[in-house]
């Protein structure tokens, strides 16, 4: 992805933002991250929109959309603006709507007993938050809205995806506020010890920390033209001992703390063989709905790179 703009774009690009788009529009427009977007923004003079904020244009645009047949929630997609935003704009224009009544399987967390329950156990444990509301909230990056809307496939959820600004940073993501969901999540929501599994389900929870809270790195080695595989997990060292007492074979691992408000440490698997049994171990059985794609991007990069079979060549 391009992380630099030519005079002309950058010109374009505040046009644009001042005629209404949002830098996640223009971001996707001119391939280049959220943060490149902001920063032309900010060199140029231009003032960040408050995140409430829509023109009249986008407004009158949500209200053709929403006499075209579209529902608030569809209508704050296709503008990448939250749905209360977009309920807000549509009321000003004279639109009276019903109250909104969210879904989700509120027992989907009441047993981990499926691959798919296990994976975003794991992720949720590494990404997620339940507030001191008692709502269940998990944001990401914006460039992984359609991540987003995979969580909300596998809950039934038809809570609304919002769009928000941190700092420079687009952000997208889902709250729950379904007390018998968040009561169920609560049970196994456990960022201190590996709840109880299945052994057949632990490698879909474990890849679920991985794209939570994971990385697959690799770094030049200092002699030849050669690379180094390391895959970093962070997480409490109590919750990373669990684990790795759990793990169906023995690695050498390297827990290295380092300063965060959870007190965080670094779990890693320094390149060599049982590094790359470690990517194979978590990815078998996986599909594209429990599994990030720019990580599996990265694991299929390793099996070229050193050389092992893809899934589809096993026998």
């Amino acid at each position: 992805m391009r992380r630099t703009l030519s005079r002309e774009q950058e010109k374009n690009v505040c046009e644009r933002y001042l005629k209404g788009e949002s830098a996640v529009q223009l971001g996707g427009a001119y391939s280049v991250p959220g943060t490149t977007i902001w920063g032309v923004l900010h060199q140029h003079g231009v003032h960040k929109r408050s995140v409430n904020f829509l023109t009249k244009a986008q407004e009158l645009e949500a209200c053709k959309l929403y006499l075209g047949g579209m529902d608030s929630v569809q209508v704050s997609r296709a503008l990448h603006v939250s749905d209360t935003i977009i309920r807000s704009a549509l009321c000003r224009c004279g639109f009276k709507l019903q109250a909104r009544r969210c879904n989700v399987d509120s027992t989907f967390f009441r047993e981990i007993d499926t691959p798919a329950k296990s994976y975003w156990l794991g992720f949720i444990i590494a990404d997620g938050c339940i507030n001191s509301a008692g709502k269940f909230t998990l944001f990401l990056n914006s460039k992984d809205v359609s991540y987003i809307q995979k969580f909300n496939s596998a809950l039934k959820s038809t809570y609304s995806i919002c769009y928000y600004n941190k700092g420079r940073r687009d952000m997208v993501g889902v709250s729950i506020s379904n007390k018998f969901f968040v009561l169920y999540l609560r049970r196994v929501f456990d960022r201190d010890k590996v709840v109880d599994m299945s052994e057949q389900l632990l490698h879909h929870f474990v890849r679920g920390l991985i794209d939570g809270d994971g990385s697959i790195i690799f770094t030049k080695v200092p002699y030849g033209n050669g690379e180094r595989l390391s895959v970093t997990l962070a997480a409490t060292e109590s919750f990373l001992l669990s684990l790795s007492e759990l793990l169906p074979f023995k690695v050498t691992t390297k827990i290295a703390k380092y300063t965060s408000d959870l007190g965080s440490v670094c779990f890693s698997y320094l390149y060599s063989a049982k590094a790359m049994e470690f990517l194979r171990w978590i990815y078998s059985g996986s599909t594209e709905s429990i599994r990030l794609d720019r990580k599996y991007e990265r694991y299929l990069k390793a099996l070229d790179l050193f050389q092992v079979k893809k899934p589809g060549d096993l026998t």
